[in-house]
């Protein structure tokens, strides 16, 4: 029988102040200055990257931008025309300019000779289309290896703050699942260095902080509980992360089985809060 747990989600976690602070510092990579119109890269940026100008981007990105360049800007938007590759907008290439102002001119103006990416100026004023590239800007900064090994001092830091938090989660947790009790709370956390062997987006590293808890450790092929932590994303879920073919068909049997017992999580008033 499949041990299931249903995934939910939860607001903002309010813990591990000193990670945020790590965390909103490391998702902002540092964008090489190719210059591919040298008249479009003399344009200086006339909007001053303020929180406020930057929240303005998020929102004309998610409007216009996030159907083909994909809601974290890696170029992975379902809606892209077929047969077109939209670009990861946060990594270090930048295929037709890197500057404010030709990313400015491109956005406004479109990309030729096929125009897969669209003009924009029908559809965005200037100072818009100005948030969407300080925006994306707060999106690149400082995700690579010279800024994190001179920063790592701050980053253990974070990351023991973190583990106290994990700590203290434990307690709790066994509380309600026994067992967990033989864990150490301090080994689940997941490492901030990512797999890029397979993935278009190549940034080294993670800008969150996750834990996994399960029986045998760290959520591999078993249901649990996941917690993590990242600015304007923090989330807590439970239940089998990506099962293989064999415990998916137990789970979809169990649920087949046992209707009633799912169904009433998902109708309990409580756990739609979290939903």
């Amino acid at each position: 029988m499949a041990r299931i747990k249903v995934v939910g989600h939860a607001g903002a976690v309010g813990i591990v102040g000193l990670a945020a602070v790590w965390l909103a510092t490391l998702t902002v990579a540092v964008v090489s200055a190719q210059v591919k119109n040298a008249a479009a890269a003399k344009v200086k940026n006339p909007v001053k990257a303020t929180a406020e100008s930057i929240a303005a981007g998020k929102t004309a990105y998610n409007k216009y931008c996030k159907f083909c360049h994909g809601e974290d800007a890696t170029g992975n938007g379902k809606l892209a025309p077929k047969d077109t590759h939209p670009p990861n907008l946060i990594d270090a290439k930048w295929d037709h300019g890197a500057t404010d102002g030709e990313i400015f001119e491109n956005i406004k103006d479109g990309i030729g000779p096929k125009f897969d990416m669209k003009p924009m100026k029908a559809k965005m004023k200037d100072d818009d289309i100005w948030n969407v590239v300080n925006y994306l800007r707060s999106l690149a900064k400082n995700n690579n290896r010279e800024w994190f090994e001179k920063n790592k001092p701050v980053y253990l830091e974070a990351k023991t703050s973190f583990e106290d938090f994990l700590e203290e989660l434990h307690k709790e947790l066994v509380k309600i699942d026994q067992d967990l009790a033989k864990l150490n709370p301090r080994k689940q956390g997941f490492r901030i260095y990512r797999d890029v062997r397979f993935s278009k987006d190549k940034r080294p590293y993670k800008t969150n902080m996750g834990a996994g808890f399960s029986p045998n450790g760290k959520m591999e092929q078993e249901a649990g509980y996941y917690i993590h932590i990242e600015p304007a994303k923090s989330m807590i879920a439970g239940g089998m992360y990506m099962p293989n073919p064999e415990n998916l068909a137990k789970i979809r049997q169990e649920i087949d089985y046992n209707p009633k017992a799912i169904l009433k999580i998902l109708n309990d008033k409580e756990f739609k809060k979290l939903v």
